[in-house]
């Protein structure tokens, strides 16, 4: 896909999809409630379809492609439900990279009856169903906030509740509080203390939900007004409700960018009329990794200065992040240098020569590196469908700011 940049549209206007970390979160609830749960606007991305038809097949084998998400929660689901055989959930070649074994090792040590089918520690996973799991568990907090997330969700359904110990810094804090503020919602109570959840045995409580827009996505049309310098974009349905962490991409491109915003009656209306006054910036996205792949191409373009900590969830996502950018962003001359968790910045954008951009199978690298046309008139982006995983109108909303695709 080619992609080029002049100027921003007049009127410039996206729509942002649904939210699919609050959709994941609030299948699992319906499946575990025992009263339908009207859902309105669920994602359509490709991970929360990935969900959808793990949670609808009635076969021993289910796929997760590359929805990690899905994969994690759909573990922990499967220890609870009433199967009489033995299931199998098992994922894309990456998501077989990724790893699992401080969940497996958990949901085992309550009674799960959980096996590797491959290699230790990674899917697939052969899973049967157990009469009762125990209500006590240690887990460490600084792999994946999902793991913990997914032992909350079916805590409720557990004969004596669950009592979740963390014995490490808790990553992804943000992503926890969302988990448990749905639950509540749906008539959950929980009791959460530095390094404790607690969850006593209840029943989840039918409630129609509409699922809001995704503030994930819309980091990327934040850092994409960032590199522009000046211009005003109007984001339909976007609410601060601050039940996403990664609602601080506003207040962070206010406090130090200059990008200022105002609610409308259909959204959020962000403008930027001059350049902020820059000093050196350290941001620490221990508790958002998922913007700070947006914000790492934006910094390293306008705002080299700027260094980044609270990086290492992004070694294994998707793709090897960090890895993924230093290589990219080197074909047009932007050095990143990671050491000691500390990400920095170094050279300048050349744009004497086109450049052709690798995804890495990864729609957060696909979509931060298309911002880079901005400043960069030839640049190509290989697998661009790889944006269906979480933003699947990407390419039509850049098409709404003045961007050119073929």
């Amino acid at each position: 896909m080619k992609i080029n940049f002049t100027k921003l549209t007049s009127n410039a206007k996206v729509q942002l999809p649904a939210s699919k970390s609050i959709s994941n979160r609030v299948l699992i609830i319906q499946a575990l409630c025992k009263q339908s749960v009207a859902i309105t606007n669920v994602s359509n991305s490709a991970d929360t379809i990935a969900l959808q038809e793990m949670l609808a097949s009635e076969l021993n084998i289910i796929n997760a492609n590359e929805a990690g998400t899905a994969f994690r929660f759909m573990t922990a689901l499967l220890c609870v439900q009433n199967a009489t055989t033995q299931k199998i959930i098992t994922g894309a070649p990456r998501l077989r990279e990724r790893p699992i074994a401080d969940l497996v090792d958990a949901l085992n040590s309550m009674g799960a009856a959980i096996t590797y089918a491959d290699k230790y520690g990674f899917a697939p996973l052969k899973i049967q169903s157990v009469d009762k799991l125990k209500s006590e568990v240690s887990i460490a907090a600084n792999v994946s906030s999902q793991f913990i997330s997914a032992l909350c969700l079916i805590a409720p359904s557990l004969p004596n509740g669950l009592k979740i110990h963390f014995n490490t810094t808790i990553f992804s804090l943000p992503y926890i509080k969302m988990t448990l503020q749905l639950m509540q919602y749906f008539g959950v109570q929980s009791s959460f203390t530095e390094n404790k959840i607690h969850i006593l045995p209840q029943s989840y409580v039918a409630k129609p939900i509409a699922i809001e827009a995704d503030w994930s996505a819309a980091t990327f049309i934040y850092c994409a007004l960032l590199i522009m310098q000046e211009g005003t974009i109007e984001i339909d349905s976007l609410q601060f409700t601050g039940i996403q962490g990664d609602e601080i991409i506003a207040d962070w491109c206010k406090q130090h960018f200059g990008i200022q915003q105002a609610i409308t009656q259909t959204g959020v209306r962000i403008n930027l009329t001059k350049q902020a006054i820059f000093t050196a910036l350290h941001f620490d996205c221990t508790d958002c990794p998922d913007l700070a792949i947006p914000l790492i191409v934006a910094c390293a373009i306008r705002y080299p200065q700027t260094t980044f900590i609270g990086l290492q969830s992004l070694l294994v996502k998707e793709s090897n992040r960090i890895e993924a950018l230093q290589t990219e962003l080197a074909k047009i001359g932007l050095v990143l240098t990671y050491q000691n968790d500390i990400l920095s910045f170094s050279g300048k954008v050349d744009t004497n020569f086109a450049v052709t951009f690798n995804s890495y199978n990864d729609h957060r690298i696909a979509m931060a590196l298309a911002l880079v046309a901005i400043v960069h008139p030839n640049i190509n982006i290989n697998d661009a469908h790889v944006v269906n995983k979480s933003f699947p109108d990407y390419w039509q909303q850049l098409q709404n700011l003045g961007f050119n695709i073929n």
